[in-house]
């Protein structure tokens, strides 16, 4: 069995199981009281409609690894805001006074 098919196969399950509220990521379930609920966004694949929950959302930070939902670009590249330099900053949010 391919990967694709047994994503499939588990993205049924956990539809049956949880509904809409699927993340459509990890197949966890999003609902308010799963610890999920906050910050989910609407999601859907070919599979299933539902949400992708917080974790699942998280991208790397280029500079530190740490996963991270904000961030910004620096030169096409994905920056968490701990790891911008005061130039970046001033560039990008167009601060006059940027300590």
């Amino acid at each position: 069995m391919n990967q694709a098919t047994e994503y499939a196969q588990c993205a049924i399950l956990a539809y049956a199981k949880y509904g809409v509220n699927t993340c459509t990521s990890c197949l966890n379930d999003t609902s308010y009281g799963s610890g999920r609920f906050v910050n989910r966004v609407p999601s859907d694949t070919n599979e299933i409609d539902g949400y992708m929950c917080e974790e699942c959302q998280q991208e790397p930070c280029i500079r530190c690894a740490e996963p991270t939902t904000d961030y910004v670009y620096v030169d096409h590249l994905l920056v968490c805001p701990d790891c911008l330099t005061v130039a970046e900053m001033k560039s990008i949010y167009d601060w006059e006074n940027v300590l």
